[in-house]
């Protein structure tokens, strides 16, 4: 009776408890990726946004009417902080560049 709990139930056991332990240096390396990654991408929108206020982006969508246009369709953000979610965005679609089309878009090929 024992050898059969050993080939019905604990030899299935071990070998899915070695499959996890195969896997989990992967899925660790995986978390460490993708939090560096939108950690740097936080950091490139933050930075991004704080540059086009500096510059003046808000100021001249104000001129244009380009703030007003946002409002009208319901966006209440400036659009300085939208293309700082935009650049993140980009920046976090990067590691999946054989895939993304976007980040393959302005090539000439």
């Amino acid at each position: 009776m024992k050898e059969f709990w050993d080939t019905a139930l604990l030899e299935p056991l071990r070998t899915l408890g070695g499959q996890f332990l195969t896997l989990l240096p992967n899925v660790l390396a995986m978390t460490i990726i993708l939090s560096v990654g939108w950690g740097l991408a936080w950091i490139i929108a933050y930075l991004a946004h704080r540059v086009l206020r500096m510059v003046g982006l808000d100021n001249l969508s104000d001129h244009l009417g380009v703030s007003v246009a946002l409002a009208r369709g319901g966006v209440k953000s400036a659009p300085s902080y939208l293309v700082g979610i935009f650049t993140r965005s980009i920046s976090s679609l990067n590691p999946c560049w054989p895939m993304c089309p976007i980040c393959s878009w302005p090539s000439s090929s």
